[in-house]
């Protein structure tokens, strides 16, 4: 546990200080986030992401699902129903995968697009 706590303290402060992670800035603002969070901790999230032990903490897997749900919930909005959801998590995984996957932290321009391609998955147009 005390191996993922800072990665999970830092995604619960990135949570609690959103307030608006639905409107077009808000959900920008948040995925930006999201993705700095996982590329400063990316030696966790990928640990969390492959080792089903980690996850399987008691403790570890209830806090991270809740966080999941949490970010799931901002990003499809107060009103958001299954498909919100589903783009939400559409969103997460857009922006989860290549963090994990990319051999070093992203330059501008492709934070910019991963932030672009989960911002468009989030999107209800």
């Amino acid at each position: 546990m005390e191996l993922v706590s800072p990665y999970l303290d830092e995604l619960d402060a990135l949570i609690v200080k959103t307030s608006d992670g639905h409107s077009p800035a808000g959900r920008d603002e948040l995925l930006g986030a999201y993705l700095d969070l996982l590329f400063k901790h990316r030696d966790i999230a990928r640990l969390l992401d492959r080792d089903i032990s980690a996850v399987s903490h008691p403790d570890v897997e209830k806090r991270l699902n809740g966080q999941t749900r949490r970010l799931r919930r901002l990003l499809a909005g107060a009103q958001g129903g299954h498909l919100a959801t589903v783009r939400a998590e559409a969103a997460l995984g857009a922006l989860r995968r290549p963090a994990l996957q990319l051999g070093r932290v992203a330059s501008r321009d492709v934070r910019r697009l991963l932030v672009r391609a989960a911002s468009a998955a989030a999107s209800s147009k």
